[in-house]
């Protein structure tokens, strides 16, 4: 405008009608970004995944896709009509329930509610205003057209998603797994959706891969996942490009946060491991007339005894079966050697065990040992490697050698145990092997930490660290020494 000319209250007052009209009509003027954000729009699988980087759109993208079917009108598919209910899950609510919680600068930090606030059109929102359609005692979005939007965390009881049917529930960052399985129940009357966007990096999100990804890739047409990367968006400059690619050293890091890919961060104890190398492809079968062998985490130190059943024939090791329960000892020694005596009967067994189980364990007035237990049931246990470095070190040097074109180190694709996290079976070893078994990444010093996480999947792993890597008096030679001179690297030609 040149300088000294002014403008008329009518210019002003068409100037002030003009944005009242983009504000009532901004969402007609929302257009996706082609590629991940446009195709999570136009899918109808009920269970959708978009990461994304940061600043790559995600957040808004979830926000507008749950106002559309809020109101009943998508540009890309046929909804259910209005009234529906649904969710929004994020990590935490605000801690105010006071009715000043309305005013939406309480909310600054949760990005999937700044979403629905600013896509939101004024005919959806009660007397046109935010605050007259947000409670923020019950955390409820009420729409004029009777849809409702709940906003849910991550620490509410898990019981507390377990109750009323939804049409939509939408995840800003994966959530907790259980959150996730609960929520499933909720939209098979409704016919619904879930559809969750984020950036999938800490180790507790790791399950959107098997979940969703994986069956996407399998063509389940109820599952569907992409990337979105924060290089696609126009509005972030090069310069700011530069800077954000600059900033984020760690490889995966900046595979996630940039170009939105699922990566596991935490650091595998055992690279040397690989599913197309050590899990077989059939189910294995003991060697008749060779020694069983049975490894004994006992669970003194936590709450997850656990054991390993394998045989060593001609240097290579297969782990047959694993076990592991949530319980005291004594049951859970009844349980695998009831199992030992059905399914591998009349065969010798060669038992080793934790150093913890020959300490004391107290029992009412009396103190007694996971041994005295042992010799209880005629089990005779040889006490195993104490420093963990050179059992792990033991389980590695297995791993990457080969006898004659065979591993020497193998899983049986055949076993499952429950998860006692997830109530699910899986083949916890070979999770445990490939990535459960961890050394977690530190934030804050931004390395991984020297010791692995102990958690389920280290217990049935830490049990087979029991097992002789190299078992005297079995494939010995003349001179009464373990003969390994035909082993080879695992790779070698």
């Amino acid at each position: 405008m040149p300088a000294g000319q002014t403008i008329s209250g009518a210019t002003w007052d068409q100037l002030a009608r003009l944005k009242r009209v983009v504000e009532d009509n901004k969402l007609e003027l929302f257009k996706p970004l082609g590629g991940g954000q446009e195709e999570f729009l136009k899918s109808t699988a009920r269970n959708r995944l978009m990461s994304g980087g940061n600043r790559a759109g995600k957040t808004t993208v979830l926000g507008v896709d749950m106002i559309w079917h809020a109101d009943g009108r998508h540009p890309y598919q046929q909804v259910p009509p209005p009234p529906i209910f649904m969710w929004l899950v994020v990590k935490k609510l605000p801690k105010e329930t006071d009715a000043e919680a309305a005013k939406y600068r309480r909310y600054e930090e949760l990005a999937a509610l700044q979403a629905l606030r600013e896509w939101m059109p004024r005919r959806l929102l009660i007397n046109g205003e935010w605050a007259d359609s947000w409670s923020g005692k019950s955390y409820r979005l009420t729409l004029t057209n009777g849809s409702v939007i709940e906003l849910k965390s991550w620490n509410q009881p898990i019981d507390e998603f377990e109750s009323d049917p939804v049409s939509y529930v939408g995840f800003d960052e994966p959530p907790p797994l259980p959150i996730w399985q609960a929520t499933r129940m909720r939209i098979l009357d409704t016919e619904g959706r879930r559809s969750v966007s984020g950036t999938v990096l800490s180790e507790a999100q790791h399950w959107v891969i098997p979940e969703i990804v994986e069956r996407h890739e399998k063509g389940d047409s109820d599952y569907w996942a992409a990337q979105i990367s924060l290089l696609d968006n126009p509005h972030i400059s090069e310069s700011e490009r530069e800077k954000i690619l600059l900033e984020i050293h760690d490889p995966k890091e900046r595979e996630a946060r940039v170009y939105g890919g699922y990566v596991r961060r935490a650091g595998p104890v055992f690279d040397e491991y690989s599913s197309d190398v050590h899990l077989s492809k059939l189910p294995c079968v003991p060697m008749p007339g060779v020694p069983m062998l049975c490894a004994w985490d006992t669970g003194v130190t936590h709450k997850y005894p656990s054991a390993v059943i394998a045989q060593d024939h001609e240097r290579q090791l297969t782990l047959f079966d694993h076990f592991q329960l949530e319980t005291g000892f004594e049951p859970f020694l009844d349980l695998v050697l009831e199992t030992r005596r059905r399914k591998y009967p009349r065969v010798q067994w060669i038992d080793y065990s934790d150093p913890a189980a020959w300490q004391h364990e107290r029992m009412g007035h009396r103190q007694l040992t996971c041994v005295d237990y042992f010799v209880k049931a005629g089990v005779s246990p040889i006490a195993g490697e104490v420093s963990l470095v050179a059992r792990l070190n033991g389980m590695r040097y297995r791993m990457g050698r080969n006898v004659r074109g065979r591993p020497c180190f193998l899983v049986n694709c055949q076993q499952e145990s429950v998860n006692s996290q997830t109530g699910k079976l899986e083949n916890m070893l070979h999770v445990g092997l490939e990535h459960g078994y961890h050394y977690p990444w530190s934030r804050t010093k931004r390395t991984h930490a020297s010791k692995p996480l102990q958690n389920v999947y280290a217990h049935i792993v830490e049990a087979a660290s029991y097992l002789p890597f190299t078992v005297r008096g079995m494939d010995e030679d003349d001179s009464g020494e373990d003969d390994w001179s035909d082993v080879r690297p695992l790779y070698s030609g």
